[in-house]
């Protein structure tokens, strides 16, 4: 940020990033719909928590570039990320089928794992000479 600094020094930075110690976060398994989804919900909330807390150091700022905090919304930043009735249309409407396909998947994926490795040891015992 330093070099950016110096580089540009005209320019605004408003900078955000999780604490080092946010386990959400970290040990999130991106590969899981579920978590992606809580993951989205909790840096969501995370934001919106920060952008209330430093509101006063960030309104000059951001007004600098035609941006406005609603501080209703920021107050109630426990809502966390909700699709509103607005949200609707072809791609909000494809969201419940695609969270149903996914899960479906990961069940399979993990269903499929547990046969292949059966099957496994399955044909090993086959393979291996009888001494009759």
């Amino acid at each position: 940020m330093e070099r950016y600094a110096r580089e540009f020094p005209d320019a605004d930075v408003v900078l955000f990033e999780p604490a080092q110690e946010d386990a959400v976060i970290f040990f999130a398994n991106i590969f899981s719909y579920a978590d992606r989804r809580r993951l989205a919900d909790h840096a969501y909330r995370h934001t919106l928590a920060e952008l209330s807390r430093r509101a006063d150091e960030l309104e000059p700022i951001l007004r600098r570039h035609g941006i406005e905090l609603d501080r209703t919304v920021l107050a109630d930043f426990d809502q966390g990320l909700q699709l509103t009735p607005s949200q609707t249309g072809a791609l909000w409407d494809s969201v419940p089928p695609l969270e149903r396909t996914l899960s479906r998947l990961e069940k399979a994926l993990r269903g499929h794992g547990r046969r292949r490795s059966q099957g496994t040891r399955r044909h090993a015992a086959k393979a291996a000479p009888t001494n009759a």
